[in-house]
């Protein structure tokens, strides 16, 4: 069969290179790699890491499709590196992906861009060199004018309908993709695999899913005979009836601090003589509970016995609701007047 030059052009035109698909792709794996070096590799032998990824690859390369030019993939992987590079510099910290509600609270970065830059590594520069190494092989193979390392509009679509029916499938099959998330997380050796075996849409859509979830009757069951079987968390002292009550909350403060000796030297000898005093109730098995952008668990678990929500903060999430607390018992019980002495910012 002869074409000539002209039917060749035309033949070049209608196909896409496959090196920008691939830097995507790429993308996720070294994402995979970074993230589970400080866990576990157990996500790089389910097949589900290579399929998500690969499903979010083709998603993400609809730009590059349509326009048929480099510079829209280069936006894509750039924003991309940036999401990325943010999701592992959090989860050094916090061990998970940054949860959906914090990214509105993005301002609050402002105060802690040391904290921030420090949890920057030097494997993080890969995700931007990626990129220029993908944008120069496209340019570089493509000046050869052939058509090896190309693919049509047409293989794109049936990879991508074949792909997504395929993981569809699967996740119908074991219950779906919020039951299999859900269970994930309450793994004891795979809390932290969501992100690599689901990409970070996934974790995403969990967060949007989980967001305001309904009590079922079985959930609220657990809780009642948890409860029933608990024995009281603070016993009650045998003192007389006081009018004042002085709460003292230190950030970042754990109990196996308090009473400890060092060379001969009390770590926190203050509040160890508060400690011996009758009067003073101290619970020391209670352990923090910020996690995944969650805070403010002191105060809430002390003044109104709230836990921390599963995602997001009281004061974000639900700044107008009423909230029974003890300043407010003891104002309407015995008139009491309320203090607050604290060294943080006004705002706060």
């Amino acid at each position: 069969m002869i074409i000539n030059e002209q039917e060749r052009n035309v033949t070049d035109n209608k196909m896409l290179s496959v090196i920008p698909v691939a830097g995507i792709f790429f993308k996720f794996l070294l994402f995979n790699a970074i993230w589970c070096y400080y866990t576990t590799f157990t996500p790089f032998s389910c097949w589900e890491s290579y399929a998500t990824a690969f499903v979010a690859t083709l998603l993400l390369s609809v730009p590059y499709i349509l326009t048929r030019h480099i510079a829209a993939g280069v936006l894509v992987m750039s924003v991309l590196d940036i999401w990325m590079v943010a999701n592992l510099m959090y989860y050094r910290t916090y061990f998970s992906a940054i949860p959906l509600s914090s990214y509105m609270l993005a301002g609050n970065l402002a105060d802690f861009l040391p904290s921030v830059t420090a949890s920057l590594r030097w494997c993080d520069l890969l995700f931007p060199i990626s990129t220029v190494v993908t944008v120069f092989l496209t340019f570089r193979i493509g000046c050869r004018q052939k058509i090896t390392f190309r693919f049509s509009r047409r293989t794109y679509l049936v990879l991508l309908i074949f792909s997504c029916a395929l993981l569809s499938i699967n996740l119908s099959v074991r219950g779906g993709f919020i039951a299999i998330y859900r269970a994930l997380r309450s793994s004891a050796h795979q809390h932290a695999s969501g992100p690599p075996l689901y990409t970070l849409f996934g974790t995403l859509y969990f967060d949007y899913a989980e967001e305001l979830p309904e009590l079922t009757e079985e959930q609220e069951r657990e809780i009642h005979t948890w409860l029933s079987g608990r024995p009281p968390l603070v016993p009650v002292p045998d003192i007389e009836c006081r009018d004042n009550c002085i709460l003292i909350l230190a950030e970042s403060l754990e109990s196996w601090v308090l009473n400890l000796t060092v060379e001969n030297q009390e770590i926190t000898p203050y509040l160890n003589k508060l400690l011996k005093e009758p009067s003073t109730l101290y619970a020391p098995h209670v352990l923090t509970q910020v996690n995944g952008g969650r805070s403010i668990d002191a105060q809430l678990l002390m003044l109104a016995g709230l836990l921390p929500l599963q995602t997001g903060a009281y004061s974000c999430r639900f700044p107008f609701n009423t909230y029974h607390t003890l300043p407010k018992a003891m104002k309407e019980l015995k008139g009491a007047r309320n203090y607050l002495l604290t060294v943080d910012k006004t705002k706060t």
